[in-house]
This record gives C-alpha cells, structure tokens and sequence, in this order.
C-alpha cells in the first residue's frame, strides 16, 4: 500500500493493475 501511496503522490500515470484500481477506489 505505501508503494500504491508514493506512485499516486508522484502523480505517474495509472496502471492496469489490481492494487491500483483499488487504490483509486479507496482514494
């Protein structure tokens, strides 16, 4: 989740990948 967190803060560009479709839905 920390890692999740870092990419997001980074602003990089959205993945296709499971943890981060969750996270944007978390967030």
């Amino acid at each position: 989740m920390v890692l999740l967190f870092g990419s997001e803060a980074r602003g990089e560009a959205h993945t296709n990948s499971d943890m981060d479709i969750a996270v944007e839905f978390i967030g």
